[in-house]
């Protein structure tokens, strides 16, 4: 489609129109037709990519390469349902992580985590 113009975005689960982190997205032309259709798949949890200076994560001990499968007792499946937990969180909690295939809780502060992370597979 060259010279297209997006006109229009949307996200759907499929389910009931909520965004989450499965689903698709649409990408609308200016004639009206869907120009392109991505689907993304459930991730399961997330991986830390990068620890930040400067954040609560460092000191308590999260690492790179650390799955956080759990913030609390809210299961994490993607980026956005950890960025809601920790929104919700005004104190001083848990997260659980695999680290090299072994199950980890780690107590973190309340505050800025200052950490990078993308979607990632569930681990075993």
């Amino acid at each position: 489609m060259v010279g297209a113009r997006i006109l229009a975005f949307s996200y759907a689960d499929g389910s009931n129109g909520r965004a989450t982190a499965h689903g698709q997205v649409r990408l609308v032309g200016r004639n009206g037709r869907v120009a392109l259709t991505l689907r993304l798949a459930r991730s399961g949890a997330v991986r830390i990519v990068e620890v930040i200076d400067g954040g609560s994560a460092k000191p308590a001990g999260l690492r790179v390469n650390d799955v956080i499968t759990h913030y609390g007792t809210t299961r994490v499946e993607h980026v956005p349902a950890l960025i809601a937990a920790k929104g919700r969180a005004a104190i001083d909690t848990t997260v659980s992580v695999v680290r090299e295939g072994k199950s980890v809780t780690i107590r973190v502060p309340a505050g800025r985590l200052g950490i990078r992370l993308e979607n990632a597979a569930q681990p075993d």
